[in-house]
Parts: C-alpha cells; sequence; structure tokens
C-alpha cells in the first residue's frame, strides 16, 4: 500500500511542478492561464464523485446540470485572466467574481428545476444536493484560482506552491507519525487510521515545511514578505492550515462513511480517488486565501 502512495504522489507531483514552472515561465502575460485550467478540471471530478456518492445514498440527481453548475465558480473566478489579466487593487474585489460564479450556478440547479418540475417528491433534494456539489467542488477550488490571481507577478504562485506544501506535507506527517506511534485514535468511529499522535506529527512537519517556505522557497521565487511580518506568522499559518486541513479530511470521512464507500473512487491505486486527495486542500484554500490577502505574509 505504501508504495502505490509513493508511486501514485509521484504521478501528481511531477507534472503538478512542470505545469506551475509552465505558469511561471511561459503564461503569455496571463497569469493562471496553466494552473486554472486544472482546477477547472479537478472540480470537474470531484463533481462526478460527489455524484456517485449520492448515488450511493439513492439520492435523485441531474449529474449533467451538476457538472454545468459546478463549473461556473472557477470558471467566473477566472475572469481576470480569461478577459485581460488586469488586478483589482485589491484581493477582496475579485471575490465578486468567484460570488457570481456560486450564484450563476445555483441559479441553473434552479432553473433546471423549474423547467422539469412535473409532481412533488425530489425537488427540495435535488436543490439541496446540487448546491452542497457547486460550494464543495466549485466555489473551494475557486479560492485555489483566486489564490492564483492574487497578485501580479509571482505572489498568487507563491500563495498555491505555499498552500499545497503545506497542506501536503501536513498529510505526510500525520499519516507516517501516526503508523509508526499512534495509539490514542482522533474519531476512531469515523476515522480509525488517524490518532492524536499523527495530528501532532503533521503539526511539526507543517510548521518546518511553512519556515522552508517562507525563508528559503519565497526568497528564492522573488516575493517581498509584508513590512510588517512578524516571526509568529509562518507558525500559526502552518498550524491554522494543518487544524482546518484535518478537518476537511475528515469531513470527507463522513461523506464517504455515510455512503458506506471506502475511496471516492480508485482511479489512483493508494490514494483513492481526487476528492482524497484535495479533501484537506480545499477546506484550507479559503483560509490561506484570507491570510495572503489580508496582508500578514
Amino acid at each position: 500500500m505504501l508504495r502505490w502512495r509513493l508511486i501514485a504522489a509521484a504521478c501528481i507531483i511531477f507534472p503538478l511542478l512542470f505545469i506551475i514552472w509552465l505558469d511561471d515561465q511561459h503564461n503569455f502575460g496571463r497569469p493562471g492561464i496553466y494552473l486554472i485550467p486544472v482546477a477547472i478540471v479537478v472540480s470537474q471530478m470531484a463533481c462526478a464523485e460527489l455524484c456517485e456518492l449520492f448515488k450511493a445514498k439513492s439520492i435523485p440527481l441531474r449529474c449533467k446540470t451538476f457538472h454545468l453548475a459546478t463549473l461556473m465558480p472557477p470558471l467566473f473566478a477566472a475572469v481576470p485572466c480569461i478577459w485581460n489579466a488586469q488586478f483589482a487593487s485589491t484581493p477582496l474585489v475579485n471575490l465578486g467574481w468567484l460570488a457570481a460564479g456560486v450564484t450563476v450556478g445555483f441559479g441553473l440547479i434552479a432553473v433546471i428545476e423549474i423547467i422539469r418540475y412535473h409532481e412533488p417528491g425530489e425537488n427540495l433534494i435535488r436543490l439541496a444536493s446540487g448546491t452542497f456539489v457547486v460550494c464543495y467542488a466549485g466555489l473551494l477550488m475557486g479560492f485555489f484560482v483566486e489564490l492564483r490571481l492574487l497578485a501580479p507577478g509571482r505572489k498568487g504562485l507563491a500563495a498555491v506552491i505555499g498552500t499545497i506544501l503545506i497542506v501536503k506535507l501536513s498529510d505526510a506527517g500525520a499519516y507516517f507519525v501516526g503508523r509508526a506511534f499512534g495509539k490514542n485514535k482522533l474519531f476512531p468511529v469515523l476515522s480509525p487510521g488517524k490518532t492524536w499522535e499523527g495530528v501532532l506529527g503533521g503539526l511539526g512537519v507543517a510548521i518546518a515545511g511553512s519556515a522552508f517556505f517562507f525563508f528559503l522557497l519565497l526568497p528564492m521565487l522573488g516575493v517581498q514578505r509584508n513590512v510588517n511580518y512578524q516571526s509568529w506568522v509562518w507558525i500559526t499559518y502552518a498550524m491554522s492550515l494543518t487544524v482546518v486541513g484535518i478537518f476537511g479530511d475528515l469531513f470527507e470521512s463522513l461523506l464517504k462513511r455515510d455512503a458506506k464507500i471506502k475511496d471516492s473512487s480508485h482511479w489512483m491505486p493508494g490514494l483513492g480517488g481526487v476528492l482524497d486527495v484535495i479533501d484537506s486542500m480545499v477546506a484550507v484554500a479559503p483560509l490561506s486565501f484570507a491570510w495572503w490577502a489580508s496582508g500578514w505574509i
């Protein structure tokens, strides 16, 4: 199992590094031109896996509508890149595009239900499940688009890299420390593999990864930290992402447990499906955006 996890992780990491390099070096003056399509594809794959989870619960769906609606948040968030690559005076202004995408996505689901209404019974369920899919697979992934378009230059790219690096290092630290030393279960019914020792290991590795990012990688990228930057920032940033990432992982476990499914899909041996890979990352995306947009970093 461990061997397959490492192989699958390598199959994700190296292509992602190549795409990040392209997005930095050959973006034709449009930051995000390579990474944003990746975010959109991942959100669509996550939507498909969520639909499968709902089907396992015999919940009525309109999957094609859900896919179209889920496309809206990351697509609208990408407008500054698609239209003319102009950046707003403040990152919070661009959130309006993301909010518009969520609104349009929900509107599509509502309009389809209105048009195809025949009798009472399933409409509220489809509206609720569709809204959940749009928010979980579309809105949260849209925050990665917002991170990439945070500011001109490499700051947005650094925000994406830092978020992914710290969260996945935290996941790896929790996994290996938990396997080696884990005895006290965190949530034994929901996620038997997670332990308090793993949580501490994840925090420690995340803090070390944060130090590497802020003191070595960030200067290499040529990104200047905030003039009021304090030493506690990189530690608190790592700890907050770790804690929220753990709950993001647990939330996806809740979905799978309720649907009585072990993995969201089986296309990545050792890692499961897309949701199993991105569960912690999408959970921390809004938090990480808040950190970077606040100017603390």
